[in-house]
């Protein structure tokens, strides 16, 4: 049994995400039995898994129930400061002008409860369209929220982990065993898994042991295989765990721009959390935060996010009291990008935002 690191991919099954999230946190897989007797059998416990996904997708489907039936973003404590109603209202117009294009619509507390079925957020709701290996065009049954991938070069921020899932090679076929003259028959990958292009087009690809395997492919067809290891050995049906959609991968095309409901409870910010609070980051990049401490467990109701304490890092990893220091100088940690300045860089989304204008659009983002 061997463990696997986790790794943020894009994908539309939701059991492939979990499983390959489960494998993250010490899972085990077997990756020494013959195939098909025990190869890719693995400790997840995927029935209780998949009931786990239908609890919090809900019963029914949203753009059918034109409502969210699953379970929700949280709700603006009653404990924290009242939301400036007449402040949200000028966020909301805001929030429209620099936030819809990428982020879609915002969904409102009546969008989500069932209380706005003509609501333009219903509008981007599809089914997921692929080719299969015989270039033959499929679509799923079921429409799912089509929401936007956003190039990692427009919106700025650190490139290191989408370089990783982009760039980053695994040997499956054993070739340095095979080099220091051991035996090694290889990972055993022989699996179709669906990628997304660089047009943004979906093609089913068969996939096989190689020497320089693309991590990003190779980790989801391994995630793949455990899920068909279980499905063999405990005679599940197939379609009763995916359903229809296929194992689309997407590794280092961009971030998902996903709806901004509960994103007040989501801090730090950015993929790498780099930035502590909202305000900061609808900030330019040179008012963030430089030094950053992470562990403090106080929230900020005010600029909406950790409270951030900053520290002098002088080579070290974490402070006195045991809280890491995150310098945003070091590579993997920047927190440039998504970006409201006037400077013309990669990274601006918008205009510089005065004061006024972020907490206006914080006390939005606070509603929904």
């Amino acid at each position: 049994m061997v463990r696997l690191g986790a790794v943020r991919r894009l994908n539309h099954a939701a059991i492939v995400r979990n499983a390959g999230e489960a494998m993250g946190v010490s899972a085990e897989l077997n990756l020494t039995a013959p195939p098909k007797q025990g190869r890719f059998a693995s400790s997840i416990p995927f029935d209780n898994l998949h009931w786990i996904e239908r609890k919090l997708a809900g019963k029914d489907q949203p753009l059918v129930a034109k409502a969210f039936t699953g379970l929700n973003a949280p709700t603006w404590p009653d404990s924290f400061p009242a939301i400036d109603k007449a402040k949200a209202a000028v966020g909301a117009q805001l929030y429209d002008k620099y936030c819809s294009g990428c982020h879609l619509p915002a969904l409102t507390p009546d969008i989500v409860h069932g209380k706005a079925p003509d609501s333009e957020f219903w509008k981007n709701f599809g089914p997921i369209r692929w080719r299969g290996r015989d270039g033959q065009e499929k679509q799923t049954k079921e429409s799912v929220l089509n929401v936007k991938i956003i190039k990692q070069s427009h919106i700025g921020t650190d490139p290191a982990q989408g370089d990783v899932l982009r760039n980053r090679t695994v040997d499956t076929a054993g070739s340095e065993l095979a080099r220091a003259v051991h035996s090694s028959p290889g990972l055993g990958l022989d699996i179709d898994v669906c990628q997304r292009k660089a047009d943004n087009t979906l093609d089913t690809i068969q996939l096989s042991d190689h020497a320089m395997q693309l991590y990003a492919l190779a980790l989801g067809a391994v995630v793949q295989s455990s899920i068909d290891e279980w499905l063999r050995s405990t005679g599940t049906v197939h379609a009763e765990i995916e359903g229809d959609r296929p194992n689309c991968l997407a590794a280092g095309f961009g971030y998902k721009a996903r709806p901004l409901n509960g994103v007040w409870a989501t801090a730090p910010f950015l993929h790498n959390g780099s930035v502590p609070t909202i305000y900061d980051l609808l900030s330019p990049v040179a008012e963030r935060p430089k030094v950053l401490l992470l562990g403090e467990p106080s929230f900020d109701p005010v600029r909406v996010g950790i409270v951030a304490r900053t520290a002098a890092p002088k080579g070290r990893t974490y402070d006195s009291k045991g809280y890491f220091i995150l310098d945003t100088s070091r590579p993997a940690n920047r927190n440039t990008g998504h970006e409201f300045s006037n400077d013309k860089h990669e990274g601006v989304l918008g205009p510089a935002l005065s004061p006024e204008e972020r907490n206006a659009i914080i006390e939005f983002l606070k509603s929904i």
